[in-house]
């Protein structure tokens, strides 16, 4: 009985792991194509090129943050 409560801890833990790792990764993921979109920016060969890609992910920035906060207030408990 000891052994199957240890194991099934085990397994709860290997899942635990597995999602942190996931979410980590997917977080890398952005990062690295952020970089690139960025680089992108610096690669122009055109300043209204690079305007132009500055601010759609400048505007796409907003967006998420307003959208979060939104939410945020959306569902916030009473204190």
């Amino acid at each position: 009985m000891k052994q199957l409560q240890k194991i099934k801890k085990l397994q709860q833990e290997i899942k635990i792991h597995k999602k942190e790792i996931k979410t980590n990764t997917q977080e890398l993921d952005k990062i690295e194509y952020d970089k690139k979109r960025i680089q992108k920016i610096f690669t122009a060969k055109t300043h209204k090129q690079a305007t132009r890609r500055f601010n759609t992910i400048y505007n796409q920035r907003t967006q998420v943050n307003t959208h979060i906060q939104h939410f945020l207030e959306k569902n916030k408990t009473r204190n």
